[in-house]
Order: structure tokens, then C-alpha cells, then sequence
């Protein structure tokens, strides 16, 4: 897809707020770059699906972009990171349609959508908007059986096998009359099968080939292999910095991949290539295809339906991108490298040394008991230790192991074992089920199988999952986290409600490395019950204050290079993650924090305060607290527990050098209404990425008085503050503010 240089956008807001009508089409024209506001559907409460499609009224040669976000305008510049699904192909016609079982569902209320004029003249643009009501369906397949090279490439396709006119008997429901038209109507019969579990508003288009050069004996044979075209990663309703196979991708952003990375929207999404042979006497001897449409019995036959939904499965994404080979390879990566410079992969590099989807859900069993995920491995001998370790390979996802298919559920943890023979065998380790199971998705078809089975689950987990997300509404507890092997640090996660819907605010409290303390913020979003940062390029933020300023926003984000920060609270994830599983006692609301900050970086097992306090009472005033626009910069997380009405008070200030500080405190019998004095402690710590020390120095750092009233929001006679701390070091000084009215600033809990 295009890169856009947005410095000259402009908004081009229309005269009248302009509502779309579902299934009317409007018109409008649009200078070159400019992008519009103020255009929007409603869409109800009962809808499932959502198309939304432009076309050039009128010139040819004309280049517009779609894009849509939910219940907010397009106000900024930089329209691109505000949307949430773009179609932004090299052309005029763009499209996407949305459902509710997407990452990021089709929900009830106002949709915004924008057009952007990027190159062409003056022309006339025609825009629809069109929702249905109708149960989500499985996709559309398009199968291509005429085309002699591989889409997109110069490599030749041997189509000769979906022409074969050999005659031939109908056989079990395949009434053809030629092997060719049967092997047609046996792989369309395999893909009905394949998308009974799925759901997709884009069509699955599936190339097959018959090349001769599949390897094959008297005794053996590649009876087919496959593959996804290519791999993305950052589009639409993806986890970032993680590859998907192109199909997946096309499904989350709800529109062709044409539309979200260039190229052709006549190309395939999966490739299969079928071993001809098999039919003939240089094949596996007297053992043939069976092209029946009913499933056979056993016998010496190798059923054709269940190879090419095998092939499938695994174009879909039932494969690893973690290398496995007899040689290193070297070569570009999609998205580029610094300097131009290929990567060489040797066995267990993670391609392009990123995760890919599949992968970020496979782990492995230790000799101790704990479990490691292959993502965070250090090395790539590591990982190819992982898939070389049989029966330790495991698949993290506690729904899919709860299938009643594992049945290997007794069997250490009980997660899904994966195929990792003790000598890599390339196309077959990793991307398997183990051979312990009698199962479609194993990389030996020893059994006519027609059921995926497990797969169901785990093509769920990875994105494949039908189910309307609407129905099932992802939350997580907020307030203070800590990891109690690395004590002294900690987060606060706060939920903010806004019109686009809910954002979380993060503060990262810890040390700089002489010990001192210092704080980071990150704006996230909950995509599969795992905060991921809204903007990649400033995932966490430390700012300096400027104490000259005149500016409502005295304040100005620092350099601290490389930045990344995610909390996932799946429960697959902390039961075999190695930082959970490390002795120490903990309790419930865990969640696994990976964060990295220039050289720095860690992964830790991070638990709710109320593990520690206890529950909140009924009329909670946890939150972050602040005083508002014209003071802005710095704030207050506040934590309370029903027993004792304790409360725990941390606040975030900045010295007279202008960096960040924080200090904190606890007191009980905080009562609405009333004053509560806490005694406030600035800890001298250790270092984020250092060893935790046996004792921390602690010293009376002030006072906070406190009096909170209501929790409005947005009202400042919600409380009253009074602050006088001091702090220590070369830059010390004092922090004080008198009788200062303070609100919310998150969500009440």
C-alpha cells in the first residue's frame, strides 16, 4: 500500500453533517488531498455486517482512499492512524465490509467514514453505505483452476490436472464423467468442509497446481503441500508487530489484499500444489486418489477431500513461520530491513525476527515444570531445542486444550501437543499436530479424516473464531499491578471511555538506573484480552517538565529510543508463561507485562492490588485523579479496599529539573466526604532491568490531604487536594499544590 506524507492534508468538512442511509448512494467531488468529514451511518443494535464502497463517478485515472472509524470524526491530520479500517488500493474503487466477530467488531451506534482524494483530478466520487441484519456466514471460496503460472509471480502452474480428460466412473456422490472434472469437484467439496467453522466477509480465493516434482516412491509421497501467498503484519485488527498469513489479514480488515498492501485483486490467498503421480504407476504403486464426495472407508486409497482440507488448513494459518530447513537461507524480508540488508534464517529464526500468529501461541514444556513461549526465546538455538523436544511443544490456549478432541489432556499441562521430532523435518515439524493423536491436521495421512477436529479451536484462537464479539464483551480489572518478584515497581491501568470507545491509560511507575524514581505513561487499546499500544512508535512516553512555560501543556515527551509495551490477561498466556511459573505465590488477575525501553527490556507476571488489600467496596473511587487543563502534567492513582477502607495513594509530580517523580502512601478508614492525611514515601529503588535487593530504602517524602466527594467526572467539585512532598537528590525540592479542586480523569471503576 501506498505511504502517504500527510503534511498537506486537509480536512475538507462538508456543509451540512452528512448521514448516510443505508444502501443510498451519494456523490460528492474532492480537491487533491483533501479528505472529508462529517460523514456517517448509524447502524442498529441488530446488525451484523457492514459494506462500505466508493467508485469514481466520472475520471479515470483518479486515487481515493476509504477509511472508517467508530463513533468519532476524523479530526486530526493524520487520518491514516486514526482509522480503524482502510481500504487504500492504487485506484477509485474501494471497499471493505465488516462483522461482529472481527478483532474489531461492527457494533451498534455511529460509524464515520472519510474519503481522501490522494492523486487524479478534480472527479466525482459515488459513496455507500449498506448494513445487514442476516446471521454471519461462512466465506465464499473461489477456486482457480485456469490459470498456468502462479498469480503474481513468473512460476509456472501445471494446470494440466484439473484438465485431465482421462474417463473415468462416477465415484460416492462424484458423478464426473473425467478425472479432471472429478478432482474439481472433490477439492470444492473439501473447501464446504473447511469454511463450515469460519466467518469471513471476503472471499477465500485458493490457487491449485499440479507440478510434477513432488517427491514420491513406491512407499511415499508428498501427496500435496501448501502454503499462505505471503504474510502481513500491522493492518487492520492484528496484533502488532506480528506476521499473518494473507488470508487471516484479508479477514480482520474485511477487505482483499489489494486493498491493504498493493498488487493485483485478482491473486490467490492459498496456494496448493497436488502430486499427479499419485494417479499413475511412478506413484505409490497400486494406492490412487479417491475422488468420492462421501467419506471412504478404510482401504488402499488415499482420499483426495481430506489432503486438500488438510492443504487448506494449513493456508489459512495452521502453520508456523518459525524456519525449519536443511540449509540456512537467506533472503529480503517483506517489510524491509535497516539498510537494505537480508536476513539470514537458520533453523528456529523467527521470520524476519518477528512472531508470526501461529507461533506466538507455541511453547515449551521445561525439565522443571515451567513453560517458556518460543517468542521469548533469546536465541535461535533455543527455539530449535523447542521444536526438536517431542512431546514438550505445546499449544498455549487453555479453550482449545478443554476441546474434547486432546486427547492428551492428561498429559503434563494438558495443552495440545505439536509434532517435534528429535530431527527437524522441514515442512512437516512444527506446523503439525503430534503424531499421539488421531487427527486431520498430522503430517502423516495415514487415516481418511474429514473433520478438523482440533484445528477448530486453534484456527479460532488465531483469528478464525465465528462468533459474534458483541456477545461477548472483554474487560479487565483496573487499579494497581505489581509483580511481586520485582518488588518495588509497578503499573496502574485505567480505562477511559471515549466516543471511539474504550482506551487505556498506563502508568509505568520504577527506576531510573542510580535508583531514583521516574514514570512512563501508554495509551493502549484491548484487542483479544491484550493491551496493545495505539501507536507503535510512542508505545511508552517519559516528558519533562518545563516550569517557565506559560503553556496549558507545559510538558514535552523525551528521546528514549525504543519503545514497546503489552499486558496480555489471557489465562493460556500466565499459566505457562515462564515469569509466572517461577515459585513465587500469587493470586488471582494475573497478567504477563512485556515492556522494552531503549536497551532495556523485561517480561514480568504482574498481579491486581486487590490480591494484597483486598476487594474494593461498592462505591469505589479508584481511578486516576488530576486537576484538570490548566494544570496539567502530573496526577494522582488512588486504590481503595472495602476491609479497613484502606487506600493506597501514588502520585506523579516532576522535581525542579523537570523529570518525573513519584511517591506513595496508605492510610485506613477513608470515609466519602472526609478529610484523609496520607504520610508519603519516596522509595530509593533498583534499576527495572537489576536485581531486586532484600531491602528498600524508604523516606518521608510530605503529606497528602485528601477529601473526595463524588466521581463524576469533569467536575471539579468531585474532591479537593493538598500536597506538600519533598524530594531527595542533587535536584531536590518540594511539589505543592493548596486546596486544589481534582476530578476524574479515567473512567470510574
Amino acid at each position: 500500500m501506498k505511504k502517504l506524507l500527510l503534511l498537506s492534508l486537509v480536512l475538507s468538512s462538508l456543509v451540512n453533517a452528512l448521514e448516510l442511509t443505508s444502501g443510498q448512494t451519494v456523490s460528492f467531488t474532492l480537491a487533491l488531498e483533501t479528505a472529508t468529514t462529517n460523514v456517517y451511518i448509524d447502524v442498529p443494535a441488530n446488525a451484523t455486517t457492514l459494506k462500505v464502497e466508493i467508485e469514481n463517478g466520472i475520471t479515470t485515472g483518479s486515487d481515493f482512499d476509504l477509511l472508517m472509524k467508530y463513533d468519532s470524526d476524523f479530526t486530526t491530520a493524520d487520518i491514516y492512524e486514526e482509522a480503524q479500517y482502510l481500504s487504500g488500493s492504487l485506484g477509485s474503487e474501494e471497499s471493505f465490509t465488516i462483522s461482529t466477530a472481527l478483532n474489531i467488531p461492527l457494533r451498534e451506534g455511529r460509524w464515520y467514514i472519510s474519503v481522501y482524494r490522494y492523486d487524479g483530478n478534480e472527479s466525482s466520487i459515488n459513496l455507500t453505505a449498506t448494513y445487514d441484519t442476516q446471521p454471519l456466514t461462512s466465506p465464499e471460496i473461489q477456486f482457480i483452476f485456469d490459470q498456468d503460472t502462479i498469480i503474481g509471480t513468473t512460476e509456472p502452474c501445471d494446470i494440466a490436472g484439473w484438465n485431465d480428460p482421462t474417463p473415468v466412473s462416477p465415484v460416492s456422490g462424484n458423478n464426473a464423467r473425467t478425472r479432471g472434472q472429478q478432482r474439481k469437484n472433490a477439492v470444492l467439496k473439501a473447501a464446504e468442509l473447511m469454511t463450515q467453522n469460519l466467518q469471513s466477509t471476503v472471499p477465500l480465493i485458493i490457487q491449485g497446481c499440479w507440478p510434477d516434482d513432488l517427491e514420491t516412491s513406491a512407499t511415499s509421497a508428498v501427496l500435496a503441500n501448501a502454503g499462505a501467498r505471503t504474510f502481513v503484519n500491522n493492518t487492520s485488527g492484528l496484533l502488532p508487530d506480528t506476521w499473518y498469513p494473507i488470508a487471516l489479514a484479508e479477514r480482520q480488515a474485511g477487505t482483499q489484499a489489494c486493498k491493504l498492501i498493493g498488487g493485483s485483486c485478482e491473486t490467490h490467498s492459498i496456494l496448493i500444489n497436488f502430486n499427479p503421480k499419485i494417479d499413475t504407476s511412478a506413484g505409490l504403486g497400486n494406492t490412487h486418489w479417491y475422488y468420492g464426495l462421501d467419506t471412504p472407508s478404510l482401504g488402499v486409497n488415499v482420499d483426495f477431500v481430506s489432503t486438500a482440507l488438510h492443504e487448506m488448513t494449513h493456508g489459512l494459518g495452521f502453520s508456523s513461520a518459525i524456519y525449519v530447513g536443511d540449509e540456512d537461507t537467506t533472503y529480503q524480508c517483506p517489510d524491509g530491513t535497516p539498510n537494505g540488508t537480508p536476513i539470514t534464517h537458520t533453523n528456529g529464526t523467527m521470520f524476519c525476527n518477528k512472531i508470526d500468529i501461529f507461533s506466538s501461541f507455541l511453547l515449551e514444556h521445561n525439565q522443571d515444570g515451567t513453560t517458556t513461549p518460543l517468542s521469548e526465546m533469546a536465541t535461535d538455538a533455543l527455539r530449535e531445542h523447542a521444536i526438536t523436544n517431542a512431546g514438550n511443544l505445546l499449544w498455549s490456549s487453555v479453550d482449545s486444550a478443554a476441546s474434547e478432541f486432546n486427547t492428551l489432556s492428561n498429559l503434563r499441562t494438558g495443552l495440545i501437543q505439536l509434532y517435534a521430532p528429535s530431527t527437524i523435518e522441514p515442512g512437516s515439524s512444527v506446523s503439525h499436530l503430534s503424531r499421539a493423536y488421531s487427527e486431520l491436521m498430522e503430517p502423516i495421512q495415514d487415516e481418511n479424516l474429514r473433520d478438523l477436529q482440533l484445528a477448530t479451536p486453534m484456527l479460532w484462537d488465531i483469528g478464525w473464531d465465528p462468533r459474534p464479539k458483541t456477545s461477548v464483551q472483554e474487560t479487565i480489572k483496573p487499579g494497581l499491578y505489581s509483580d511481586i518478584a520485582k518488588n518495588g515497581h509497578g503499573f496502574v491501568i485505567e480505562p477511559i471511555q471515549q466516543a471511539t470507545g474504550v482506551v487505556y491509560f498506563t502508568v509505568f511507575y520504577t527506576y531510573r538506573s542510580d535508583g531514583t524514581p521516574e514514570w512512563y505513561t501508554a495509551i493502549s487499546k484491548l484487542v483479544n484480552n491484550t493491551l496493545v499500544p495505539i501507536n507503535t512508535n510512542t508505545a511508552l512516553q517519559r516528558f519533562t517538565y518545563d516550569f517557565t512555560s506559560n503553556s496549558n501543556t507545559p510538558f514535552t515527551a523525551d528521546d528514549i529510543g525504543t519503545t514497546d509495551f503489552k499486558v496480555d490477561f489471557n489465562s493460556a498466556t500466565t499459566s505457562s508463561h515462564s515469569s509466572c511459573n517461577d515459585g513465587k505465590s500469587r493470586g488471582n488477575d494475573l497478567a504477563v507485562v512485556s515492556w522494552t525501553i531503549g536497551s532495556d527490556s523485561g517480561n514480568w507476571c504482574i498481579e491486581s492490588i486487590e490480591n494484597t488489600i483486598g476487594a474494593p467496596p461498592t462505591n469505589d473511587f479508584g481511578a486516576q485523579w488530576w486537576a484538570g487543563e490548566t494544570d496539567q502534567g502530573w496526577g494522582l492513582s488512588l486504590s481503595f479496599a472495602e476491609h479497613n477502607s484502606v487506600a493506597v495513594a501514588t502520585l506523579y509530580y516532576f522535581d525542579s529539573e523537570g523529570k518525573p517523580r513519584w511517591v506513595q502512601g496508605s492510610n485506613q478508614n477513608f470515609s466519602i466526604g472526609q478529610e484523609i492525611i496520607f504520610t508519603m514515601n519516596e522509595v530509593t529503588g533498583y534499576p527495572r532491568a537489576g536485581t531486586p535487593p532484600e531491602t528498600f530504602t524508604l523516606s518521608n517524602a510530605g503529606t497528602l490531604s485528601l477529601t473526595l466527594n463524588s466521581k463524576n467526572g469533569n467536575d471539579f467539585n468531585d474532591g479537593s487536594l493538598t500536597v506538600n512532598v519533598n524530594y531527595l537528590g542533587a535536584e531536590g525540592g518540594n511539589w505543592s499544590r493548596t486546596n486544589l479542586p481534582i476530578t476524574l480523569l479515567t473512567t470510574a471503576h
